[in-house]
């Protein structure tokens, strides 16, 4: 990452499991350092839609959806990434739909929330966090 920021390639977009911790505010940090935008995707298909509802209402929701949905991804993610449905399950139960760059940034080293996030309309990218980067204000 460090190489394309200084080369000025972009968009870059860093894939994270999990978005509010200390990597990842480092990689948000360099990226504004370089002058660089820096953006949370999610994705924009319909099961993720669907999810993500369910996500943001989870207190009112029965733990067997969420279960059912873990299953589910995991099953997806068996022949690339192997996430097994209890950290899947985990990152559910720590997901946040309010996080913002700003909170990314002034996250202390012992972050342990997790997001949802991505960039990918797959189900095996479901829960992977997509920080892009972008370099409009470069050449503004």
């Amino acid at each position: 990452m460090k190489v394309a920021l200084a080369a000025g390639i972009s968009p870059i977009v860093v894939d994270r499991g999990n978005g509010l911790n200390a990597e990842t505010r480092e990689f948000a940090a360099m990226a504004i350092e370089h002058g660089y935008a820096v953006e949370l995707a999610e994705p924009d298909s319909s099961w993720w839609r669907d999810l993500r509802v369910l996500l943001k209402y989870k207190e009112f929701v029965d733990e067997k959806f969420f279960d059912a949905w873990a299953q589910k991804l995991a099953q997806s993610t068996r022949d690339d990434h192997r996430v097994p449905a209890s950290t899947i399950r985990n990152w559910m139960q720590h997901w946040r739909h309010d996080l913002t760059v700003d909170q990314i940034l002034h996250c202390s080293d012992t972050c342990d929330v997790v997001v949802i996030k991505g960039t990918h309309e797959t189900v095996n990218a479901s829960l992977r966090t997509f920080v892009t980067f972008s370099a409009a204000n470069l050449f503004a």
